[in-house]
């Protein structure tokens, strides 16, 4: 029995070991891998050593040549379809990935996925579409992407009005033809808008051989120190829709497509180098209607002229203080800044009052430029509300004028909306301060300017231009009651008068184009040598056609 025994036991023993040994050689010989799919799921499928990748993608799921594996997160090199498990040091629990599924997004529909998307991964990486990152490093690049800086210097390193030019739209502004300040809401003065023209050169500094290619990211150029811009004229659109409240930006932006100002200003050698807009007193620098408009015509310059011209597209901001506080800031300390400016005006060539707007009548100049950054969110889609006009058709009001939807509420907003979470000192906001998109710019004036400013401007209902006023202009008020002959003025000195921006918009209407085309040439010429050379003599042909349309030495016209 005890042998009996024995050899029983000898025998289990040997049969155990044996199933043993057998499962450990089938344990070594299976594989189990891991596999990240596109739509960030993870499957694991069994494999041997003589598996290659081919066949772990048919275990996956997943076509071979349109959805090839990868050994790191980054995706970077695919593995060839023929690799052997073996050959690749794979072992059991190793991680295979598979590049993330795009998707595509239509103009008006919602995003469009794939359909191995619609499960809990994407699910929870819709609720975070603002965290797009999936690694250490990535998320620390997006937030600082994220984060509001302020900008320290301007693009544009000085503005210069024409003198001429502030002092008649500062006496404009405050002509109580406009009406008052006072409670009546008729007779409020509404807020004024104008396209600003001139030219805008590189600082000095090494700008030999610069063209677009060496372009740095805002605009600027490689070794360039900034722009100067010089302020030579200006335009008011129509503006039917301004209101104390607000002023009319849907006529401004209609504008910069196209208007006739933009073509007398190209004829002249000008191009648009900014905006203005008049406010009452208030508490902020721009509001964050301002710093759209700014951004939508930063935009428009862009396209047109290229990054350079809209890196230097300023914004000057008239302050007038006959209009009266605006709502929701402090009266008493704006009166008491306004006292103190009215006592010791700032001199002439100085930011602040440049010496144009005359601290008398409580109008003064202050230049801004919006940052690159806030311009780079406004354009990705991060600040809300851009461009600041809806993409359909706003409702029009009594006048027949499309008005802008919400103009007159946001119109002193302060603050910028965002569309997702942006950090701004130091802490996560979705709305953040005006004040860190806005940046000074020094501010001065200028004499001797190549254009007059003698004729009415246009669009001014107060004061309009006419035939009579443009023969005082053209050729002086003894040949006009004379009706010409001996006391025409030289050709010379009608060149000269034609040296008016608003003069040459108001012929721009009643000229024709092969006509204005060569006389802008002059004037534009003549500007040039002004300072430097006599005058040029005007062509006899330009002076009959201009006497014609004046009714000098003729019936009248």
């Amino acid at each position: 029995i005890d042998m009996i025994s024995r050899v029983l036991i000898r025998a289990t023993l040997a049969m155990a070991t044996t199933v043993m040994l057998g499962l450990c050689d089938g344990a070594s010989s299976t594989l189990t891998l891991r596999v990240r799919l596109p739509n960030g799921q993870t499957k694991r499928i069994t494999a041997t050593p003589n598996d290659n990748i081919g066949a772990v993608q048919k275990r996956a799921g997943l076509n071979g040549r349109s959805t090839p594996v990868f050994l790191d997160a980054k995706c970077e090199t695919a593995i060839a379809e023929d690799a052997s498990v073996e050959s690749l040091k794979l072992e059991s629990g190793a991680m295979l990935f598979c590049a993330a599924a795009t998707s595509t997004k239509t103009v008006d529909g919602p995003t469009t996925e794939s359909p191995k998307q619609s499960d809990v991964f994407a699910a929870r990486s819709r609720k975070t579409a603002q965290q797009s990152a999936s690694t250490f490093e990535g998320l620390s690049a997006e937030r600082a992407g994220l984060t509001a800086t302020r900008q320290k210097d301007p693009n544009c390193t000085q503005v210069s009005l024409d003198s001429g030019m502030s002092q008649q739209l500062a006496a404009y502004l405050a002509s109580p033809e406009r009406g008052g300040g006072g409670d009546d809401e008729k007779k409020k003065k509404p807020r004024r808008v104008a396209l600003l023209f001139g030219t805008s050169k590189p600082k000095a500094g090494g700008l030999a051989g610069s063209g677009p290619s060496k372009q740095l990211k805002g605009g600027l150029l490689k070794g360039a120190e900034g722009y100067e811009t010089t302020v030579e004229a200006l335009w008011e659109p129509p503006q039917p829709g301004a209101t104390f409240e607000a002023y009319d930006s849907v006529s401004l932006e209609r504008a910069i497509k196209g208007c006739p100002a933009l073509t007398v200003a190209k004829g002249l050698g000008l191009s648009l180098v900014g905006w203005a807009f008049s406010h009452p007193p208030r508490d902020h620098f721009l509001s964050a209607k301002d710093i759209l408009l700014t951004a939508s015509l930063r935009r428009s310059v862009e396209k047109t002229e290229g990054k350079a011209a809209a890196a230097a597209l300023v914004v000057v901001a008239v302050r007038d203080a006959t209009m009266g506080p605006a709502a929701g800031t402090n009266a008493n300390a704006d009166s008491t800044k306004a006292s103190a400016k009215k006592k010791s005006p700032p001199p002439s060539g100085t930011s602040g009052a440049v010496g144009g707007a005359s601290s008398q009548e409580g109008v003064t100049f202050e230049a801004y430029q919006i940052s690159n950054q806030a311009y780079a969110w406004a354009l990705d889609g991060t600040m809300k509300g851009f461009p600041p006009l809806q993409s359909s058709p706003p409702p029009k009001g009594g006048d027949g004028h499309a008005a802008a939807v919400g103009d007159i509420a946001d119109a002193e907003a302060t603050t910028v909306t965002m569309s997702r979470v942006v950090v701004a000192e130091g802490k996560e906001v979705n709305r953040v301060d005006g004040a860190l998109f806005a940046v000074p710019v020094p501010i001065v004036t200028h004499g001797g300017g190549p254009l007059a400013t003698r004729f009415p401007p246009a669009n001014r209902p107060e004061r309009r231009a006419s035939t009579r006023l443009l023969s005082r202009a053209v050729f002086g008020e003894e040949s006009s009651r004379s009706g010409g002959g001996e006391a025409s003025p030289a050709p010379a000195q009608v060149l000269k008068n034609l040296c008016d921006f608003h003069l040459l918009l108001f012929l721009h209407k009643r000229l024709p184009a092969d006509v204005l085309s060569p006389l802008l040439d002059l004037v534009r010429r003549q500007g040039a040598l002004a300072l430097t050379a006599p005058p040029l003599e005007l062509p006899l042909y330009f002076v009959t056609v201009l006497e014609q349309l004046c009714g000098i030495g003729g019936s009248e016209s």
